[in-house]
């Protein structure tokens, strides 16, 4: 049994691991666009859906039985 040399597996893997990392800078590369698009464009902004486990609930305003009873 023939052992396999550093070089050997850097040469097959390597090409691999070059397109991965190829791969997830263009994935990063497109994120940003599309973030700082969103950004200059309000309209657009809008139309963006936002998944509901992300979505932070604002509250709008008080309701007024609350608001009497603490004066």
């Amino acid at each position: 049994m023939m052992k396999t040399s550093h070089k050997e597996i850097v040469a097959k893997v390597k090409p691999e691991m070059d397109a991965e990392t190829m791969a997830c800078q263009e994935m990063e590369a497109c994120l940003e666009e599309e973030a700082t698009s969103v950004h200059r464009k309000p309209e657009m902004a809008q139309q963006r859906e936002v998944p509901i486990k992300d979505a932070e609930v604002i509250p709008v305003g008080e309701p007024e039985e609350e608001m009497t009873s603490i004066t």
